[in-house]
């Protein structure tokens, strides 16, 4: 047993994680062959690939972006995941057009479309994703704090939260007037700046590592 996890939390998400492993692969099968998958599959809009560019440049391949509607076999989930290279939002918080909704959500898009660059970089994010789940990094959300971005040296040191994290608010900084964080956006820029020179780096990506609660107080040490 994990000492301080929660064990039903731990089930529940290892559970989605898998469910939506498995039912990925009947979307796929369904939509490649030109049938109908249902209404809650669909690409990516033209508006919403215009703002991720102005993160991910060509770092990502658009057109295999899926975003569904709802995760399967757990309805009233109230998280987004990102595990496959697609994008599961729960049901009541999945806009037609993310790009034209309240900025909370274009903010949140960004933060899945990075899992989705990791993905396709060479990232498997359904086990970066178990493995802060089995060591507690989703508790209190602890797993997406990122140090000071004046702090950070390299992007690679960053988990695969920070690292979303970081990129959704260099979105916000850069795209959204008025934003709490505009008055960090050359500190974003020069810790992402590898990342902005070239996304199409797998050096980039994080690494396979359990949550630490000896780093997390370093670096949160006030």
């Amino acid at each position: 047993m994990l000492v301080g996890v929660p064990v039903l939390g731990c089930i529940l998400a290892v559970a989605g994680y898998f469910a939506v492993l498995l039912l990925w692969r009947w979307h796929t099968v369904y939509h490649w062959r030109g049938r109908k998958a249902g209404s809650r599959l669909r690409p990516l809009t033209a508006n919403e690939i215009e703002m991720a560019k102005t993160v991910f440049s060509d770092g990502i391949d658009y057109t295999r972006v899926r975003i569904r509607r709802g995760l399967p076999l757990m309805p009233n989930m109230k998280v987004a995941v990102s595990p496959n290279g697609c994008i599961y939002f729960p049901k009541q918080s999945c806009p037609a057009d993310f790009a034209l909704a309240d900025r909370s959500y274009r903010i949140w898009l960004i933060h899945e479309l990075t899992h989705v660059w990791q993905y396709q970089q060479g990232f498997r994010t359904w086990l970066g994703g178990l493995a802060l789940v089995l060591s507690g990094g989703y508790r209190k959300r602890r797993a997406y704090a990122y140090p000071p971005p004046e702090q950070i040296t390299s992007f690679n040191d960053l988990n695969m939260e920070q690292q979303a994290d970081l990129i959704a608010h260099y979105f916000a900084a850069k795209n959204l007037p008025g934003s709490r964080y505009c008055a960090d956006l050359p500190k974003f820029q020069t810790a992402l700046k590898d990342f902005l020179a070239n996304p199409n780096q797998p050096s980039l990506l994080p690494k396979y590592r359990l949550f630490s609660k000896k780093a997390y107080a370093q670096q949160h040490r006030q």
